[in-house]
This record gives C-alpha cells, sequence and structure tokens, in this order.
C-alpha cells in the first residue's frame, strides 16, 4: 500500500512525514447563523453571497456514487445507487476570518486546538488552512454551543463528555445524528452535495464522459497551475471561497453547482466524517441508507482536490485519505446540519485512499 501525490507514490510507512511535507491542515468551517436557500440552478445563482454561512437544503433521495466511466481508481468502485437523508449544507468552505471568529469564542469556553497557535494566518476570505480533522471537529461543537445547539461530537459512548480539546479520537457511538448541531458531511452526503443531481458526471457541472481536461480548466476550479491570480502564494494558494461566481479570472461562467455550491471542484480538500477503506464500496454498509462509511478502517476521508491538485484528482468521485491529527496546507472543510435542524434554530431565534492528497 502506498500513498500518491501527483505522481509521487509514497510508502505507506512515510505517512508521518508526508504529514509534515503538507506543512498544516486546511479546514473549511462556517460561523454565525445560516440563511438558506432552496436548490438552485448550476450558473443561475449571482445573488449576494454571505461567506461560509450561507447553507441550502439538499433533498432526500438516492443518487449514484462513485466513478461511472471507469477512469478513476479501484476504491471508487462499484458504483451503487445510494440514499441520502435531507441535510443543509454550506454553500462555501469555512474561511479564516469565521474560524478566527468561533476559535476566539472557544478558547475562553474550554477548548483547546492543540498547537494550531504555530499556524500562520490566511487571508480572511480564503479557505482556513492548518487546521487537522480533529480541530474541525472541536470547532464544529464550538459553533454549535456558541450559537445555542446541540454538539454533534463526544468521547464516550454514552454522550456525557463534548469533545473541546485533547487529540483522542471519537468512537463511532460517540456521534449524536440527531442532534442540532453542525458536523462534518459523510462522504455520502459530501459527494451527493458535490454533484448537484449530476450523476455519472466527472465534476460538479455537467461532464459526462471519461475525459478530464475536455471539461476542466481554470476558469472553472482553483487547481495545480490553473492560471488564476493567486498562484503565486507558494505556500498556500487558494482562492477566495465563492471567487468562481462569473467574475473570475480566467474568465468564466458562475459555477455554482446544481445545489448552489462554490469549490466542490479544487482550492482546498474537504474533510469527510468516514474512516476510510479501500474496498469500502463492496461492503454491505455501503449500501445502507445513510451510509456513515465503514466501521473499520485508518485515516479519514478528504474529498475534492485542491490547489494543489491535477485535474483527475479534483472529479466528485475521487477519495483521497489522511490521518486525522495532520495538518497539511492543501486540507479544509465545510459544515452541514442535519434536515430540520436549520429551520429549527433560526425559528427559534427569529446553521486512505492508498494515497495521500495530491
Amino acid at each position: 500500500m502506498s500513498f500518491q501525490n501527483n505522481g509521487w507514490r509514497f510508502p505507506r510507512t512515510s505517512a508521518r512525514a508526508l504529514g509534515s511535507f503538507c506543512a498544516g491542515a486546511a479546514l473549511a468551517i462556517l460561523v454565525g447563523e445560516a440563511p438558506r436557500r432552496g436548490p438552485l440552478t448550476s450558473g443561475t445563482n449571482r445573488g449576494p453571497l454571505t461567506l461560509g454561512t450561507d447553507m441550502v437544503d439538499v433533498p432526500a433521495g438516492e443518487f449514484e456514487m462513485g466513478d461511472a466511466h471507469g477512469t478513476g481508481y479501484r476504491d471508487e468502485r462499484p458504483v451503487r445507487r445510494v440514499s441520502v437523508s435531507g441535510f443543509d449544507v454550506a454553500r462555501t468552505e469555512v474561511t479564516q476570518a469565521l474560524w478566527d471568529d468561533v476559535a476566539a469564542w472557544a478558547q475562553t469556553n474550554g477548548y483547546a486546538f492543540e498547537g494550531f497557535e504555530r499556524c500562520p494566518k490566511r487571508k480572511p476570505a480564503h479557505p482556513i488552512c492548518n487546521v487537522s480533522w480533529l480541530d474541525a471537529v472541536k470547532w464544529a461543537n464550538a459553533r454549535s454551543e456558541k450559537e445555542g445547539r446541540t454538539p454533534v461530537y463526544h468521547l464516550d459512548a454514552a454522550q456525557r463528555e463534548v469533545y473541546r480539546r485533547g487529540l483522542a479520537d471519537i468512537p463511532a457511538q460517540g456521534v449524536n445524528w440527531s442532534a442540532n448541531g453542525y458536523r462534518l458531511p459523510t462522504e455520502a452526503e459530501w459527494e451527493k452535495a458535490a454533484r448537484g443531481g449530476l450523476n455519472g458526471h466527472q465534476y460538479p457541472w455537467p461532464s459526462d464522459g471519461p475525459e478530464f481536461s475536455r471539461f476542466f480548466d481554470g476558469s472553472k476550479a482553483n487547481f495545480w497551475q490553473s492560471g488564476d491570480p493567486f498562484e503565486s502564494d507558494a505556500d498556500c494558494a487558494t482562492s477566495p471561497v465563492g471567487y468562481f461566481d462569473g467574475r473570475q479570472t480566467p474568465v468564466g461562467a458562475n459555477m455554482t453547482n446544481g445545489f448552489g455550491l462554490y469549490d466542490m471542484a479544487g482550492n482546498a480538500f474537504e474533510w469527510c466524517w468516514d474512516l476510510y477503506h479501500d474496498s469500502g464500496y463492496g461492503r454491505p454498509e455501503a449500501t445502507a441508507t445513510d451510509p456513515r462509511g465503514p466501521p473499520t478502517g485508518y485515516g479519514r476521508v478528504l474529498r475534492g482536490g485542491s490547489w494543489i491538485s491535477s485535474d483527475k484528482y479534483c472529479r466528485v468521485a475521487a477519495r483521497y485519505v489522511s490521518e486525522p491529527s495532520y495538518r497539511c496546507h492543501c486540507y479544509g472543510f465545510r459544515l452541514v446540519v442535519s434536515a430540520g435542524d436549520c429551520r429549527t434554530r433560526r425559528s427559534a431565534a427569529s446553521p486512505r485512499r492508498r494515497r495521500t492528497p495530491g
């Protein structure tokens, strides 16, 4: 088994060294109350965007999950129909400014993001960088508590100890899936949201065919050498979230997908809840309603590709893995809320692969 990064292959035993190479984790989360819109049609959403806090409905139903064209990797198959309950998802990745807002509250209310203080700051409207999966789930809990919601993640199966500090992993029984708090998407939720209703396509926009380059260029997403104005930052060449709104360089259309989401391909990798297993798609639980990943595995799944990825790695079916404690300059995340919970809160108030990302 080995990790692969844009053609470089790293032995499994070198995972820690590769984590050091990645220099600092990027996560994308949201802050504040979440104005919500219904599903939108790709290219038509040109209204004002509230960065990181704007959420939309993803309706319940089935979709086809996996690599329909057979041009990806073995762990993206078999393709199967998966049923997912409705949920709300953030339209953008979490920005540095939004991370800072919640983190400042969290650190005076019992939370600790151990080691994060040594990570460099990024521009306020760009995805937060240098955050691990462990910090992401703690931050999600902090945002929930800051807004008066019920936190999702706990350190114990009895769900009595909210995860606020430390580097311990979370047991599967420690997740309160019925809570109205913020959480990471499952891998199935992420792919359904990314597809925006386009079963079998390579990217979050119309791209039904085995080719990559025909459907993918710098006018559509931020990826390796995509030609955008932010490539001069060699350490973390992300673009502002929501940048591909029809005013981007190179010139292109508004690249929101069918649900009105930005940056589901490229910019920053996005953490998911699931453990990784290279044959997980063939396991019985993979076809269950609301699959939450295999019961055993290693690392945590990342999706979507990043500013350091090529076209093949930014496909909606592509899967990646990293240790939950690793920080990297290309990791990020966005949050989801279970169906109906944003509505309830707003009414009360007046939201491994065998390779490492590359």
